[in-house]
């Protein structure tokens, strides 16, 4: 059990991470084990952490995926909107609250995060684009990726799916093209069909080292 923000910071500096990085972030915070009086304060606590970790010239991104329906089965209350809370974990809902976030639009398969380099990358992601394309965006700044209570054995890091789109694979999951969600695009509602469904990563372990 973690006991305070400077122990968390501390352990963010030994895994390598220091001011002015780029980083890709995962994290379950109740795996973590650190929580502060209120929901309130922890959550201004986490905020505070990645704050400093990464300081004033660094980037903080974090997926902050949200639910869509069955093309056959439509909900017309299910409308994407850059407050709309993810299932992609705690942190990511704390940054979705924080006014100097920056939210992707990408109606799907949205990331939320902090800093210039990183506004500049989530503010091209849009219904036009991957769903996993920022992973192959933020290369140019030469990222690190933090999984912080998410790795599961036998499964690969998120990236994995860009990859796996990059060869074909995604368009040919049995749900691509089947999977949408409603968008607001120049105060229209609009209809969003997902066609490059990432699938589950279990099996990333059977892939082999490069030597």
């Amino acid at each position: 059990m973690l006991s305070d923000k400077s122990e968390i910071i501390s352990d963010f500096r030994k895994l390598g991470i220091k001011k002015g990085d780029f980083l890709f972030l995962t994290a379950d915070l109740m795996k973590v084990g650190y929580f502060n009086s209120s929901i309130e304060k922890t959550e201004k606590d986490w905020l505070e952490i990645l704050y400093e970790v990464v300081g004033d010239n660094g980037d903080i991104i974090c997926p902050a995926y949200t639910p869509s329906f069955f093309k056959y089965k439509r909900n017309k209350d299910l409308i994407f909107h850059e407050d709309m809370p993810s299932t992609s974990g705690a942190l990511s809902n704390i940054l979705i609250k924080s006014v100097n976030s920056i939210r992707s639009s990408h109606p799907t398969n949205s990331y939320i995060g902090f800093g210039n380099r990183a506004e500049q990358i989530l503010m091209q992601h849009d219904e036009t684009k991957g769903a996993y394309q920022v992973f192959e965006d933020i290369l140019l700044f030469n990222p690190k990726h933090l999984m912080m209570g998410t790795i599961i054995k036998g499964h690969a890091p998120l990236p994995f799916h860009q990859i796996l789109y990059s060869i074909g694979h995604n368009n040919k999951h049995p749900l691509s093209g089947f999977m949408q969600v409603y968008f607001m695009k120049n105060g229209k509602k609009r209809i969003f069909t997902r066609n490059d469904i990432g699938g589950c990563s279990d099996g990333g372990i059977k892939l082999l080292a490069e030597t």
